[in-house]
């Protein structure tokens, strides 16, 4: 589920309707396209199994990532003004 709404532009502290439903249709996709595309590609479905899953935890794997930068990013500021 957070996969989802990740994919579909939420951010992880805001989310919309709208970012829900296209997050849901965008990852439901991947389970659909990725093993046809590992069977087409290289006559091996399970290897498009392993391109979905690696997508999927990419994409909260890079999500948490980016909001821990900015976490820190924000708790930094305020002791550069310090003298």
């Amino acid at each position: 589920a957070i996969a989802a709404l990740l994919v579909g532009g939420a951010s992880v502290k805001k989310a919309s309707s709208k970012q829900a439903v296209i997050g849901v249709i965008l990852f439901h996709t991947l389970f659909i396209v990725a093993p046809q595309a590992g069977k087409q590609l290289f006559n091996n479905a399970q290897l498009g199994e392993y391109f979905r899953v690696f997508v999927a935890y990419g994409v909260i794997a890079v999500s948490l990532a980016m909001h821990a930068w900015k976490d820190r990013g924000k708790t930094k500021e305020p002791n550069r003004n310090r003298v």
